[in-house]
């Protein structure tokens, strides 16, 4: 592959990539080799114009639903419990009435669209057990991003049962084991759907293993209330009290303590301000986050 002399582009330089200048990208094999803001003329190399482009780093989305994407529309408007909830939600009835076909495709499209919007590296959160992990393995087969699948086993519990703290089945025990033996780790329901127990026993089966353990939490304020009333507890203290996952998705209402506590268990946030825009459910504390 002969090199690749981007001219003229505006770049983002530096190790905080605030310092914008316009200079030449030389890339070779893929990988770039030169970032020449005094434009050097090179010769022996194909030339694009990136004038009016602007240059960073490839994007990274640490929390996708990839496989939601052939019904992004449906169900606009709706509280955000009856939208995703693993039992009830509209999503699970959509995606157990969609046809592997239709999933696959718009899985395979998504991406190509992701790529086109500069990410390169995606995070997917796989529902559907080993099948669900198959099937965005298959549709992700000529994806040309960077893909870490995180599976979960086919366990939630209802509002009603949640409490009662019953242990996994072992029938679920051994599935969760073989969706970390190929996947990239965990990435779990919202905290709400799971018991006391499971929660504890989900990371003793991904510890050791130096696979990633993610879970959603405190996405909206019914689901803090739910968790208050329920468990007598944030959904945050739940978590770090049985498990100290890699990261934990959405925090749009988490409070100053919550985020102190998790400042000291030196665990990552994942924020989804579009998506918590789009659902209606707030914003998180982004600029508190990056405080603590």
């Amino acid at each position: 592959m002969s090199p690749v002399l981007i001219q003229n582009v505006t770049l983002l330089v530096g190790k905080e990539f605030r310092k914008v200048e316009s200079g030449n990208l030389l890339i070779r094999d893929g990988i770039i080799q030169q970032i020449d803001t005094k434009k050097t003329k090179i010769t022996n190399v194909n030339v694009l114009d990136g004038e009016n482009l602007l240059g960073i780093p490839g994007l990274i989305d640490a929390h996708t639903h990839i496989g939601d994407s052939f019904a992004k529309d449906v169900g606009v408007g709706k509280p955000l419990k009856e939208l995703v909830h693993p039992l009830h939600g509209i999503k699970s009835k959509l995606l157990a009435n969609e046809s592997p076909a239709t999933i696959r495709e718009a899985i395979s499209q998504t991406s190509k669209d992701m790529l086109s919007c500069g990410i390169t590296t995606f995070a997917d959160f796989r529902e559907g057990g080993l099948e669900g992990l198959e099937l965005a393995r298959e549709a992700l087969s000529k994806c040309k991003q960077r893909v870490l699948l995180l599976g979960r086993p086919r366990l939630s519990y209802s509002e009603e049962t949640v409490a009662h703290d019953v242990d996994i089945p072992e029938s679920v025990v051994e599935e969760a084991k073989k969706i970390l033996a190929v996947s990239n780790g965990f990435g779990l329901s919202g905290a709400n759907e799971y018991t006391n127990s499971s929660l504890k026993n989900l990371a003793k089966i991904t510890r050791g293993t130096n696979k990633l353990l993610a879970i959603h939490a405190a996405e909206s304020v019914e689901a803090v209330h739910f968790s208050n009333e329920t468990f007598h507890e944030t959904e945050i203290q739940r978590i770090l009290n049985h498990m100290t996952p890699s990261f934990i998705v959405h925090m749009t209402h988490a409070n100053e303590a919550v985020i102190q506590r998790i400042a000291q268990s030196k665990v990552g946030i994942v924020c989804c301000p579009t998506a918590n825009a789009t659902l209606g459910v707030g914003v998180p504390p982004i600029s508190n986050f990056l405080r603590s």
